[in-house]
């Protein structure tokens, strides 16, 4: 029930629930054994007056419930109202209102309920934004004047949590304010060898900063610390932990980068204004699309420009397709701590412990993250443990659902001026002007798909005297794109056989067979109908086509939706298609198809959504 109440309102995998509740090895009766706890689930809510609000879809389950009616969402738009009335100026109304958003806390998160591997990353956050929410109130009581009357709740806090710095750094300020001036200096020592010893650190530049103004008292009072508030010692958000820029592993822009002008003003906006869109956590970002389509070439544009926004340094890991992704993610966690100068006897051996550390060294620093090439967002959820001024991107083979705290962009092929511009950045303006109609019909061939126009553009610029209507010629006939859409070791199959190779057999098999229906889309009812299946469990693969990008959904209006191939992933099939096909049809689905247990799906041998 905590997992579904946390993820209200959008599906939830059954695998998720069953990783949840079995803590990663579910029993060989786990799908039964849910399907009764749902049943009661439903009879318990029914008997509540709360019929009908949990619903099952497509290998997973879904609550619905508004926003309004959750505590959660009452704590979080406070705490916006809040911080909002203390940018304007009315620190009196935003320390009310404060109040009351942590008033609705009545002890630790989800404090008796047991924990599991998802459930344990929510609490994480979740305790993350009550503290932001603690600091705000208490910078905001800080500029009212009310230092006296915060020292006993500061010093409190302070014992409870001796490596946060943000924190000491309030005492700090309230004891000088308090003409407690030597206590005030004796707290930074405290904390400096807390952070020493346990972390192998030195404090970081606001508490560094902070000491020197005690230290010569430069002015008469001092200002709360507070990235929000104008004025007093130097901002969180705004400060660099070190005087070197780090800037570990970022791979360089491609030169000619074309195209995604607006799309990477509103992600760079959106990076940059970690507070107002995600208030506790990192701004992130999920990029997904079609293969090929520049995902990771965007990531790395958009983390180049946004260098000298995020003085920290930017970080970058690769994860793949690995078999093991858990030790992938924990040894790119060891590589962040170290670069970040995590002493290596400091980092702890744990996963979960390895996050926590880079939450607490980041708290305090603005560092960007690039994660590239992931199939699951729970996947590496650890690495974007991050703090509230940093920012992450990740780059995704496959759509992910909507995250609170993670904006999702699925990246489309580009506009047809866009498409031209690329082209003939490769080959030469002087040529496509020329030819003109020719090289917009080579954009059109090629699906504006930047992967297929470079290869395109990098065969017309090998062979400068080949005219781009003969190139027209031989992208004409479907049968030979494919192998026309490559060069060298790069193509449009190479980027196709990735994205298949991570797809079941079974899987596989629908997707060469669902090439066989009409080129302008079909319904789920047409699929079962050719496939032999029930409609439910055809749906069920072929939205899992959708997340791998190989098919698209159409909603028309008061229509049920349709499914379209796009234009290179539907040549790829049909490739596949022609190697592969033998009379007849799959007469039934295998079995377990009904409970979502299809082999080879996901992990765990589950639909995943």
């Amino acid at each position: 029930m905590s997992l579904l109440m946390l993820r209200r309102n959008g599906v939830v995998r059954a695998a998720d629930i069953a990783d949840e509740l079995w803590e990663g090895a579910p029993p060989s009766s786990a799908a039964t054994t849910l399907q009764t706890y749902v049943y009661k689930l439903r009879k318990a809510l029914m008997e509540h007056g709360a019929e009908g609000i949990l619903a099952t879809r497509p290998g997973g389950y879904i609550l619905t419930i508004p926003d309004a009616a959750t505590d959660l969402h009452r704590f979080n738009e406070a705490v916006r109202t809040g911080r909002t009335l203390l940018d304007d100026g009315d620190a009196t109304a935003a320390a009310t209102v404060l109040c009351q958003a942590l008033d609705l806390w009545r002890g630790p998160a989800l404090a008796d309920v047991v924990h599991g591997r998802l459930l344990s990353t929510h609490v994480a956050e979740l305790e993350e934004a009550r503290t932001r929410a603690l600091e705000l109130r208490l910078e905001t009581e800080l500029r009212l004047g009310r230092h006296r009357e915060l020292l006993s709740e500061l010093k409190s806090l302070a014992l409870t949590q001796p490596l946060h710095e943000h924190l000491h750094a309030l005492l700090m300020v309230a004891l000088h304010r308090s003409g407690r001036r030597n206590e005030a200096l004796n707290t930074y020592r405290t904390v400096r060898r807390n952070m020493i010893e346990q972390l192998g650190l030195e404090p970081g530049a606001e508490l560094q900063r902070l000491h020197q103004e005690i230290l010569s008292a430069s002015r008469a009072g001092l200002s709360a610390v507070s990235p929000a508030l104008p004025a007093g010692v130097v901002p969180l958000a705004q400060t660099p932990v070190r005087e070197v820029s780090l800037h570990t592993g970022l791979p360089a822009a491609d030169h000619d980068f074309t195209g995604r002008k607006q799309l990477l003003e509103d992600l760079a906006t959106h990076l940059t204004h970690a507070r107002e869109h995600t208030g506790d956590g990192p701004a992130s970002v999920a990029i997904s699309g079609i293969p090929g389509v520049g995902k990771t070439a965007l990531a790395v544009e958009l983390a180049q420009r946004l260098r000298p926004r995020f003085p920290d340094g930017q970080l970058y890991a690769a994860i793949g397709t690995s078999h093991d992704p858990r030790t992938e993610v924990a040894l790119t966690l060891e590589r962040f701590l170290a670069a970040l100068g995590a002493h290596s006897s400091r980092i702890p051996d744990d996963l979960q412990g390895r996050a926590r550390l880079l939450r607490r060294i980041t708290a305090d620093r603005r560092v960007l993250v690039v994660v590239d090439d992931i199939s699951s967002l729970s996947a590496v959820r650890p690495l974007l443990s991050l703090g509230p001024n940093c920012a992450v991107l990740v780059a995704s083979r496959i759509g992910q659902r909507p995250t609170p705290g993670i904006r999702t962009v699925l990246l489309d092929v580009l506009e047809p001026a866009e498409a031209v511009q690329l082209l003939a950045g490769l080959v030469g303006r002087a040529r496509t002007e020329r030819e003109r109609q020719a090289a917009t019909r080579l954009t059109e061939l090629a699906g504006r798909h930047p992967l297929a126009l470079r290869c395109v553009g990098e065969r017309l610029a090998a062979a400068p005297d080949l005219p781009l209507t003969t190139m027209v010629r031989r992208l004409g006939g479907a049968a030979r794109r494919l192998d026309e859409l490559s060069y060298g070791d790069q193509g449009v199959r190479v980027a196709y056989d990735a994205a298949y190779g991570l797809l079941s057999p079974l899987e596989q098999a629908v997707l060469r067979l669902l090439s066989l229906l009409p080129r302008t889309g079909f319904t789920a009812e047409a699929a079962a109908g050719m496939l032999g299946w029930e409609e439910v469990i055809a749906e069920g693969v072929i939205r899992r086509l959708v997340d791998h990008h190989l098919l698209s959904v159409v909603h028309p209006d008061g229509a049920e939706p349709w499914f379209v191939f796009p234009e290179l992933a539907w040549l790829y099939a049909r490739d596949r298609l022609s190697a592969l096909l033998t009379p007849g049809r799959l007469a039934r689905p295998p079995a377990g198809a009904e409970t979502g247990e299809l082999p080879g799906f996901g992990e765990d041998g589950k639909v995943a959504g």
